[in-house]
């Protein structure tokens, strides 16, 4: 398999690959996971498990820009009214995962000596997909 790198990568809002990039991301992050139920029984020495419900919670980082109204603006406003954005991840310039998702915090980070930066993480809700 070849290895992809990162700077082709890029986020982006709304439905269908969405069109309103977010300007200045620096990384974003998907760990996917799915709940394990632990169906042991005596007797046996091993551990069994069944899978579950499976969910995520990503997180992007970017220098911030209050001039990405379409974007970074977007996530902060979302954010400030508990409104569900369609978010895709991409990997690459047409592949991406998207998935329906809350921002469920945003941590703006103004150092004296350094660039303005927001992390913002991301509760999603329901299915995400691979395209």
């Amino acid at each position: 398999m070849a290895a992809i790198v990162g700077y082709n990568g890029s986020v982006k809002l709304g439905a269908t690959g969405g069109t309103d990039v977010v300007a200045n991301i620096q990384n974003w992050e998907l760990p996917l996971a799915a709940d394990q139920y632990d169906v042991s029984v005596l007797g046996l020495g091993w551990k069994q498990y069944l899978p579950g419900l499976n969910g995520a919670v990503g997180k992007a980082s970017s220098f911030f820009d209050t001039s990405d109204t379409s974007g970074q603006v977007a996530l902060m406003n979302a954010q400030l009214n508990g409104t569900l954005l369609t978010i895709n991840l991409y990997v690459d310039d047409t592949h991406y995962f998207s998935g329906s998702a809350y921002v469920s915090q945003l941590d703006i980070k103004d150092p004296v000596n350094n660039v303005i930066t927001a992390d913002y993480t991301l509760q999603f809700t329901g299915a995400i997909t691979y395209s």
